[in-house]
């Protein structure tokens, strides 16, 4: 994989391309059916069967400038936890799983984990709850 300055800001399709997982022609197609249905340009390349998810969490994490760490099956410090400052939490739709928890997940309490398929208004009110703990010292 190219460095990741090479890879951050440039578009999804570039990234991807770049790191070996799609062919151009492949980002066009992709191109040519986000025109006529709309939709992410990375879930239609799934969906295409191009490539898999985790292709596309290390190219959106490179397009940012960071290297993708999996945390799944390591111990943070609640200590870690806690030191997410909301906003940081927002823009990454991150929260703990106590403050909203899909049905099909079996993560513990105080757990943190990524929403990609969380319904808009049930993240959003589930960060407000999370900003509004922070702020009054709640610990749910």
């Amino acid at each position: 994989m190219p460095a990741i300055d090479q890879l951050q800001g440039r578009q999804i399709g570039r990234v991807l391309v770049k790191m070996g997982k799609v062919s151009r022609d492949q980002v066009i197609e992709a191109l040519d059916f986000q025109k006529r249905k709309g939709g992410a340009l990375g879930r239609i390349l799934i969906d295409l069967g191009y490539i898999k998810e985790a292709d596309l969490n290390v190219a959106l994490a490179a397009q940012k400038g960071y290297e993708l760490v999996n945390l799944e099956g390591r111990a943070i410090p609640k200590e870690a936890i806690d030191a997410v400052p909301p906003q940081i939490a927002t823009t990454n739709k991150v929260l703990r799983w106590s403050t909203i928890r899909p049905p099909d997940t079996d993560c513990r309490d105080g757990e943190y984990g990524k929403f990609s398929s969380a319904g808009r208004s049930a993240l959003t009110d589930g960060l407000q709850r999370q900003g509004r703990d922070r702020r009054s010292g709640s610990d749910r």
